[in-house]
């Protein structure tokens, strides 16, 4: 999906690396928050 700028991003929950959830909406409250995805990083890919 690809957003544009000033668009508001879909609220998702993803994993961190010790299994606990990470829900975008819980750091979007006070503001703006940037998102950074790394295709493979730490991977064996």
């Amino acid at each position: 999906m690809m957003l544009q700028a000033g668009f508001r991003a879909p609220d998702f929950i993803l994993r961190d690396q010790s299994g606990g959830e990470v829900q975008l909406s819980r750091y979007n409250e006070g503001g703006n928050t940037a998102l950074f995805f790394y295709v493979h990083d730490f991977t064996p890919i």
